[in-house]
């Protein structure tokens, strides 16, 4: 059984949180030999965690794309998009991250790329696209939808038969109803 490397896309503050998720994941069910960070300005990263820290173009050259998955940490969903348009047409796999603690309701759909923190209330039958950040302590009602590249902040809640469109960002202690 081969693993394979975690790439976080996005080295800064975001990618660290990141990161912290993917250690408790791989602590738990142990799915990666590394976890390495992808940043587009490698050279001038502060790199707090003392983690491989490699340009797009470099895994490219380095990585097969049966040696590698990659999630999206940058919070500005643009630039989401634009990373997993660039991921998807060079054919390198995207994976989602799920804290453990998180139960998803199987009537609950989760697009690829999506990253879930720990502290998500997820109730019945939601859409969540693909390339969607979701940060602690979010609340999803029942028939939600959650567009691709989508980012939802902390303490956000979403009430049942919400839409959000793709592309969004739903700022800190948002209530949607």
């Amino acid at each position: 059984n081969k693993k394979i490397v975690l790439g976080i896309y996005g080295a800064g503050g975001l990618g660290r949180e990141v990161f912290e998720l993917a250690c408790v994941i791989n602590e738990k069910y142990e799915q990666w030999s590394e976890i390495i960070f992808i940043d587009d300005d490698a050279d001038n990263v502060n790199n707090l965690r003392t983690l491989q820290v490699l340009k797009f173009s470099d895994i490219e050259k380095e990585f097969s794309s049966s040696d590698i998955e990659i999630c999206i940490a940058v919070g500005e969903p643009s630039i989401r998009k634009i990373l997993y348009d660039r991921l998807v047409t060079c054919g390198l796999e995207l994976t989602s991250l799920i804290h453990p603690d998180v139960v998803i309701p199987n009537s609950t759909t989760i697009g690829k790329g999506t990253i879930i923190c720990k502290f998500l209330s997820i109730t019945c039958d939601i859409i969540i696209g693909e390339n969607v950040y979701i940060h602690p302590n979010v609340c999803i009602g029942h028939d939600a939808i959650v567009g691709s590249h989508t980012v939802v902040s902390s303490y956000v809640d979403v009430a049942g038969d919400c839409n959000i469109g793709s592309s969004t960002f739903l700022a800190i202690n948002v209530c949607m109803r």
